[in-house]
C-alpha cells in the first residue's frame, strides 16, 4: 500500500538520505538544527517502508523544493503528483532529469538550466594544492566580501545573513581581496558539507585562484564532515575543470526550474 505523508522524524530521514549521501548533501544539511526549522517534508510510504522524499526549504524567498532520485523515478513521480498541491505558489526547484514534466499539469515550469554534482573524491588531489596565501574571514571582513560579491558576481545571490566566520576562504592580492570560496550549508552533526559563492574577481581569472581557495576550504572541512559536495552549471567547463583538478568528480545531474502554480 502507497501512503503520501508529511514526515517529522529526521531519524527516518536520514535513513533514506543516507542511501545516497553526495546526490542529498544539501537535505542531510537541512536536518541540521540550523535549518531544521525552515524545512517541511513530503515522503512516500510503500508497505510501511519510506521510500522517497520531497523536501521544501522555506528559507528567503523564493522557497526552494528538492525532488531527488537514484531510482527508475516510478516512485518520485507518485510522490510528486499527490505533493504538487501542498507546493508553495510559486518556487525554485532542483529535480532529477526528466521529473519536471510530472508537475506541468499542475505548475508553469521555467527551465533554468542544468546542474552538475560534484563530490571530493580524491582527497589527495585537496592536500596537494598550495594553500599559501589563502586565510578564513571573520566577521569583520564581511563588509569587503559584500563589496567583493558586487562586483565579481552581482547576480550571485550571495546573502550577509547566511555568512559564517571561518567557512569562508579568502585569497588576497597586494591586500586586495581576489577569490573566495564559501560553505553554502554545513552540518558537523550530519558530516556533510555543501560548497557555494566561489568566485573569482574578473580582472583576475584564469590564475588558478579559484582552486587554491577552494582546495584550502576542503582541507578545513575535511577534519569535521565525511562528505563535500558542490553544484555547477554544467556549461561551466572552465570551473567544472578547476574542480576536478582538486579531486572532485561528477557525481549526478539536476534540473533547475522556476514554478508557479497554474
Amino acid at each position: 500500500m502507497e501512503q503520501v505523508l508529511s514526515i517529522h522524524d529526521r531519524a527516518e530521514l536520514e535513513r533514506v538520505l543516507r542511501r545516497d549521501p553526495i546526490r542529498h548533501l544539501f537535505a542531510l544539511c537541512d536536518l541540521d538544527d540550523r535549518y531544521w526549522p525552515r524545512t517541511v517534508w513530503y515522503g512516500l510510504e510503500v508497505g510501511g517502508v519510506l521510500q522517497e522524499i520531497v523536501l521544501v526549504y522555506l528559507s528567503s524567498p523564493p522557497p526552494v523544493v528538492m525532488a531527488l532520485t537514484g531510482g527508475d523515478g516510478a516512485a518520485m513521480r507518485t510522490l510528486l503528483r499527490s505533493a504538487a498541491r501542498l507546493l508553495p505558489p510559486r518556487c525554485y526547484a532542483h529535480l532529477s532529469p526528466g521529473l519536471a514534466e510530472t508537475l506541468a499539469g499542475t505548475h508553469k515550469v521555467r527551465p533554468r538550466g542544468t546542474l552538475r554534482k560534484m563530490a571530493l573524491t580524491d582527497r589527495a588531489a585537496v592536500l596537494a594544492v598550495d594553500p599559501s596565501g589563502v586565510g578564513p574571514l571573520a566577521a569583520e571582513d564581511l563588509p569587503e566580501l559584500e563589496r567583493f560579491y558586487a562586483a565579481s558576481y552581482p547576480n550571485g545571490g550571495f546573502a550577509a545573513a547566511a555568512f559564517q566566520p571561518g567557512r569562508y576562504a579568502g585569497l588576497r592580492l597586494d591586500g586586495v581581496l581576489v577569490g573566495v570560496a564559501g560553505v553554502h550549508a554545513w552540518s558537523a552533526a550530519y558530516r556533510v558539507a555543501a560548497l557555494g559563492n566561489i568566485v573569482t574577481h574578473p580582472a583576475f581569472r584564469g590564475r588558478g585562484i579559484a582552486t587554491r581557495v577552494t582546495a584550502s576550504l576542503c582541507r578545513w572541512l575535511l577534519g569535521t564532515v565525511d562528505h563535500v559536495g558542490l553544484v555547477v552549471m554544467a556549461d561551466n567547463h572552465a570551473a567544472i575543470r578547476s574542480y576536478e583538478k582538486i579531486g572532485f568528480s561528477h557525481h549526478s545531474d539536476v534540473e533547475a526550474c522556476s514554478l508557479e502554480t497554474r
